[in-house]
């Protein structure tokens, strides 16, 4: 189970860790009218970037002195950067132009994402070319790529001869020096792959096959180095030592694949090492060339852990045999405006395999692949670039172990070393900077080229019509507007390289109208005020400032705003315009009159039915007038200052007070009324010589106060009273509730208090009076009460002949007798 982990984990790194691009191959190409027609469409949408690439499709020489040289190059080498602006089917459209120098069944379509800005997050390895698709990293960016990690392409590129064990059936007296041979010749080895391919009729031989190294000859001579544009270098040959030595010569090497031409438009894989001669072993291979790595994007940038590694692969390493002859160091080709960072960038040949000898035996080592080569396309004072280039040509191999001769005796080709070639840019950076996106009728805008690569520039501005005034201003525009425009504009670049057209970048721009105002109408509704605005136009919103620190930013052309206090107050309204700024429409001081305050002369008051009240106005501020209302009340409304009203029943009122045409929110005011009812009074009495005894006949009362008219009250509700003296009395009762009353008055006639005189005539004789407590009676009359001088019957101790008032406090008591059928009361003094 561990081990499945294991691999998967490595698969998935693996696949993690390759090119994110994906390879196609093309089926034709329309360089009329700017499409490709992909034999896969796979995944390929608008907006991704597309590399079309020709490796191969030169024609080599076969005869004469130069032998495996390029005849003609043909597509070879071709490169095409397009945008994909729209897919159909199998068809893919671009507006860059495609050279018409393509070979569609040699050409591929490498595909990279197209995002505005693309960030590696891991390392990126080309997928190695196998003969139609492969060999190549592309990345790309519309606005920046970032690089953070290597990219790598190392042994990407053309195939390296594949080794062969040959059958040898060689001599003293033999020497094979063929430059061709056929794949099953034992003479020589297989050649390294260049821009030509390998001749499949002369798939052997020490010629090289352009920059593709030759093929060691029999006897175990060395294969030669891959190439790019500098030279790879020869294979080593079989040193036999001694006219008397017998051995196999092996005098004629790999030659070292051709440097080709440097052309600016073209850009190549690194070549292929031609494989040692061998006749013990398949494995004297050459190393496979470094790929090609394309950076395309306005501004490249490399940051720490960014790198660059295209190196051309080591040349097979043999016991007994010859070795393989290193691969051509790979391409790498970076277009921007701008590029800037630091980086180690590597596109160094392989090495030439070593040969491990017997000790009698001097075979071939292989020689050393050429050093790559770096296209740089940058514009002018854009190449900020810190990189420690390596170009080096991958060295020779060594014979070792051999005690006939030196590691380096008779060496074998170094190759040249790379080269880094400034070129001028091929597909041109569109860029278009406005000096505004968005401007003011009255305002003057300015339209920038940036682009970079370009010799021409043409504009155009969709939508423009007799309100824009355009001015060229060397490669730049100058736009002025008249008082009428408006609208929102597009700008068009197109890029000319030579003669050849090339979509620039597009920009848009809004042209507003500047604020404007019919008329500001203002209304004042007591502390209200209303802001109307009329025919606003050219605005995006409106402030309303109303000078008492509140202010109303809006999109409403009405406001309206109450304030809290009278005063006077700058009102200010502006129309805003983000634009052409802001234009103030109203700028006036309004004035809020003296604030009303709703105040009457009480607050509340009591009476009883019927209650009639006068109320007052006491209010201040502004307002024009009055009106109170009487709910219950006679009568029910009144616009009078001071009005009178009256209550017929009793009950709890509220009177309020309303302010009309009042300024500010204190309008109204309000008195609270109680109204009681009124009890009736009324009583009747009965006499009894000087005792009186009053009935309480009132209605509606709780509280009762009598005047008996003798200096004595009470508040009894039925009373008795004992006259100490005859006569007539006014006695008055007076009923209340609740603060209402109402008195009546009636005249009561008391017989005389009876002396001691008349009691003796009648035989009846009191004693002791004063008296200390005891009262004797002596005669024929009868005790019947005891009172105080209020009236009050005291409960005192009597018999027929006494009467105790032993208990009684000191004072005047009235005693009532009965002689007869008379009744009498005399005053007795108790005193201590």
């Amino acid at each position: 189970m561990r081990a499945a982990f294991v691999l998967t984990l490595c698969l998935c790194l693996n696949f993690f860790l390759r090119s994110q691009n994906s390879y196609h191959e093309v089926r034709e190409i329309s360089s009329a009218e700017r499409w490709v027609r992909l034999n896969d469409i796979g995944s390929v949408k608008a907006g991704q970037h597309l590399l079309l690439y020709q490796a191969t499709g030169a024609t080599l020489a076969t005869t004469g002195g130069s032998i495996g040289s390029v005849e003609v190059n043909q597509g070879a080498g071709l490169f095409g950067l397009l945008k994909v602006t729209r897919v159909s089917g199998d068809t893919v459209f671009s507006d860059y132009p495609i050279s018409p120098g393509f070979q569609p069944a040699l050409t591929q379509a490498i595909i990279s994402a197209g995002r505005d800005t693309l960030e590696t997050n891991a390392t990126h390895t080309a997928n190695n070319y196998d003969g139609r698709l492969g060999g190549v990293l592309f990345l790309s960016a519309n606005e920046r790529l970032i690089i953070r990690d290597s990219l790598i392409a190392s042994g990407a590129g053309f195939r390296g001869g594949q080794g062969q064990e040959a059958d040898s059936d060689c001599n003293r007296l033999n020497s094979f020096s063929g430059e061709l041979y056929s794949g099953t010749d034992w003479r020589s080895s297989r050649r390294g792959e260049g821009i030509a391919g390998v001749l499949l009729s002369f798939p052997n031989g020490r010629a090289p096959a352009a920059n593709g190294g030759g093929g060691g000859n029999d006897h175990n001579a060395g294969g030669g180095g891959g190439a790019n544009v500098s030279r790879g270098g020869t294979g080593g040959i079989n040193v036999v030592e001694g006219l008397l030595n017998f051995s196999c010569r092996g005098n004629f090497p790999g030659r070292g694949g051709l440097g080709l031409n440097a052309d600016k438009d073209r850009i190549y894989l690194g070549g292929g090492g031609g494989a040692g001669h061998a006749n013990n072993t398949i494995t004297a291979g050459g190393g496979n060339g470094g790929g090609l790595i394309v950076l395309w994007a306005p501004v490249i940038e490399f940051r720490p852990g960014g790198a660059i590694v295209s190196d051309g692969q080591p040349g097979a390493s043999v016991d007994g045999d010859g070795a393989g002859g290193g691969g051509g160091g790979g391409s790498l080709l970076m277009l921007a405006d701008s590029i800037f960072g630091a980086a180690t960038m590597s596109l160094t040949g392989g090495r030439g395999g070593d040969v491990t000898n017997m000790s009698d035996r001097c075979f071939g080592p292989g020689g050393g692949g050429s050093g790559g080569r770096v296209l740089l396309a940058v514009r002018s004072g854009g190449n900020q670039l810190d990189a420690e280039f390596h170009l080096d040509a991958g060295g020779p191999g060594l014979r070792l172990n051999s005690d006939v001769c030196a590691p380096t005796d008779a060496p074998a080709g170094t190759g040249d070393p790379g080269s880094l070639q400034p070129i001028i840019i091929p597909v041109p950076f569109p860029g278009i900077q406005l000096s505004a996106d968005t401007l003011c009728s009255d305002q003057r805008l300015t339209v920038l080229n940036t682009s970079a690569g370009v010799n021409t520039v043409t504009w155009e501005i969709l939508g423009a019509d007799s309100t824009l005034i355009i001015e060229p201003l060397g490669p730049n525009l100058r736009v002025s507007f008249t008082d009428r425009a408006e609208g929102t504009y597009r700008v068009v670049q197109t890029l000319f390289v030579g003669e050849t057209e090339f979509p620039g970048d597009t920009a848009v721009f809004t042209v507003v109208a500047a604020p404007g105002l019919e008329r500001a109408e203002v209304l004042r509704n007591g502390a209200t005020i209303s802001v109307n605005l009329e025919e606003a136009t050219g605005y995006s919103s409106v402030t309303y400032d109303f000078g008492d620190g509140f202010a109303l930013d809006t999109t409403a052309t009405f406001g309206s705003h109450t304030y809290a206090a009278g005063g006077g107050y700058p009102v200010r309204v502006s129309l805003i315009n983000e634009v052409c700024g802001s234009l103030t429409v109203l700028d006036t001081t309004i004035i809020i009159p003296e604030f009303a305050e709703a105040i009457t002369d009480i607050k509340e008051s009591y009476g009883c039915t019927p209650y009639t009240l006068t109320v007052a106005d006491l209010s201040l501020g502004t307002y024009r007038g009055v009106l109170w209302s009487f709910p219950g009340g006679n009568p029910d409304t009144s616009s009078l200052a001071t009005p009178t009203v009256t209550y017929a029943d009793s009950g709890n009122y509220v009177i309020t007070l309303r302010l009309l045409g009042a300024v500010g929110p204190d309008s109204l005011a309000t008195i609270t009324v109680r109204v009681d009812p009124t009890p009736t009074a009324d009583f009747s009495f009965a006499v009894d010589t000087a005792t009186v005894s009053f009935t309480n006949l009132s209605e509606g009362a709780t509280v009762y106060l009598w005047n008996f008219g003798n200096r004595t009250v009470s508040q009894e509700e039925n009373p008795t009273v004992t006259y100490d003296s005859t006569g007539t009395y006014t006695v008055f009762m007076t009923a209340t509730y609740r603060g209402c009353s109402s008195r009546v008055e009636r005249t009561v006639t008391v017989s005389l208090l009876s002396d001691v005189t008349e009691l003796s005539q009648s035989g009846v004789r009191v004693f002791p009076n004063p008296t200390t407590g005891v009262v004797n009676l002596v005669g024929p009359g009868v005790p019947l009460a005891v009172r105080d001088m209020s009236g009050r019957q005291m409960a005192v101790p009597m018999t027929n002949d006494q009467v105790d008032l032993s208990t009684l406090p000191p004072g005047i008591y009235l005693v009532s007798l009965r002689v007869a059928q008379q009744h009498y009361t005399i005053r007795v003094a108790v005193s201590r």
